[in-house]
């Protein structure tokens, strides 16, 4: 009987230390990698949980820790899981991206609610937050006047304007809205760009478009989509109906010249329009931003100035004229060069709070010069605002065998005309000559000394020498009288 009891106190005993030795524990497996994300964008880190020793339900708290100075955000860093018998759960976490850069050993990851708590576990791989990119687009039409029938071809370039370090605009879209009364002639009306890389990478294309039945004013829409940085971007362009004599073939050809009734963006009637030439620029804050102009017949070279604002992608416009412009009421002072009008970005947009110090750069033939017996001295830059015609600070800088080179500085933009006045046949500077001496336009030429010798033609100084000469015999003649 005793031996009975022993043994039962044994088994007792044995089942005791078992139960005790049972100790539940957790354990932190593997933490997914997450390498590259886009500022402002959602990502999740995840990772799984192993449980043991549970005999009985246990509540276990997992926290997801950024490092130092890590820049995301978390929503419900610490999730809970119950475990109920020896198993392995997954737990994860949604995050959104913050601040751009590189961070090292970014997130740290524990869980708790057991006898043994997990050892603490790091993700040991860099996690790099990129700036979002910047899209931008650009549209340029080869005619802004067409008849009916006729056909506009415009050309878009889409530009990833990001740093060089920022993320690649992903799944690229360019499409088309056609107003009505108008037909696509050639292209489709969407296009997939695809990835388009940081750092000024770009996507380019066309459509050529037809005026079935246009109205005076026509209005397509250019929308560039992309999944990041997401959103649309839209250009609008503008064509107007022409309604001149001429023929369907003439009207629809890209001639700069040849131009409907109508107006263009600056208000200026087509059929008063040589030449018209767009170019754009992307303007951020203090800048310094130069417009270049290609066109043969176009006098103005360049616009610079000062962007003060981010500003994004700005387009600028030279039209150069064959006559006054039909804005201005009145024509300026002086033999008329060239009438000009030059807008940039859109109406009022180019004021003192978006642009500094503005110039425009422009040449003048020297046959023209010579033609009209020009007076080099005079020629200047003339604004027309408010108006009146206002005389530019211009400045001639250079010359080649064929033109003069000038820059004239310039509040703003608008109207504008090139102007001088003849030689008047008293003009005797260096400036006064004409093209008739070669070292005077070239600058090389010193000032002329004026011939100072007389003021009648006569000896310099006679009328002097002859008083003095004068004067010392009236005191010899007293002298003899004293005597």
């Amino acid at each position: 009987m005793r031996l009975i009891s022993l043994i039962l106190i044994i088994l007792v005993l044995a089942l005791n230390i078992q139960t005790v030795s049972a100790v539940s524990s957790l354990q932190i497996n593997t933490i997914g990698d997450v390498n590259t994300v886009v500022k402002d964008e959602s990502f999740s880190v995840s990772t799984s949980i192993t449980a043991e020793g549970i005999t009985t339900s246990k509540t276990v708290t997992v926290t997801l820790i950024p490092g130092d100075g890590v820049g995301v955000s978390i929503e419900n860093s610490a999730q809970q899981i119950t475990f109920s018998s020896n198993t392995t759960e997954k737990v994860e976490w949604s995050l959104t991206a913050n601040t751009p850069g590189t961070y090292s050993n970014p997130f740290t990851i524990t869980a708790t609610g057991t006898d043994n708590p997990a050892t603490p576990k790091t993700t040991s791989n860099p996690l790099t937050i990129k700036d979002r990119p910047v899209i931008d687009v650009a549209v340029i039409k080869d005619k802004s006047s067409v008849s009916a029938g006729g056909t506009v071809r415009l050309d878009y370039t889409v530009t990833n304007l990001g740093e060089i370090t920022a993320a690649d605009a992903t799944d690229v879209t360019a499409a088309i809205t056609l107003p009505t009364g108008w037909s696509l002639s050639t292209g489709s009306l969407s296009y997939s760009l695809g990835t388009i890389a940081s750092g000024g990478a770009s996507s380019s294309g066309y459509w050529v478009v037809k005026a079935d039945s246009p109205v005076e004013s026509n209005t397509f829409t250019v929308e560039i989509t992309s999944s990041i940085p997401g959103g649309t971007v839209t250009e609008d362009v503008s064509v107007t109906r022409s309604e001149s004599s001429v023929s369907s073939s003439s009207s629809s050809s890209s001639s700069s010249s040849n131009r409907g009734v109508g107006t263009t963006s600056s208000g200026e009637n087509n059929n008063n329009i040589h030449i018209s030439e767009t170019k754009r620029q992307y303007i951020s804050k203090d800048s310094k931003i130069t417009y270049n102009f290609e066109s043969e017949g176009n006098s103005v070279q360049s616009i610079t100035f000062t962007g003060l604002t981010n500003a994004g992608s700005i387009a600028a416009e030279v039209e150069v004229l064959k006559d006054i412009s039909t804005i201005v009421d009145k024509p300026p002072a002086g033999v008329i060069y060239k009438n000009i009008n030059i807008n940039v970005g859109n109406s009022n947009w180019a004021s003192s709070e978006n642009i500094a110090g503005a110039k425009v750069f422009f040449t003048i033939e020297r046959s023209w010069i010579d033609t009209n017996n020009i007076n080099i001295a005079t020629i200047a830059l003339n604004r027309y605002s408010d108006g009146n015609w206002d005389s530019l600070k211009t400045t001639k800088i250079g010359h080649d065998a064929d033109f003069l080179k000038f820059e004239g500085e310039t509040p703003g933009f608008s109207p504008f005309s090139i102007t001088a006045e003849k030689i008047s046949s008293t003009s005797d500077d260096e400036y006064g000559t004409g093209l008739g001496a070669e070292s005077t336009i070239s600058g090389e030429a010193t000032d002329a000394i004026p011939d100072k010798t007389s003021d009648e033609g006569g000896l310099p100084g006679f009328s002097i020498i002859a008083a003095i000469f004068g004067l010392i015999i009236a005191v010899r003649q007293i002298d003899k009288r004293k005597k």
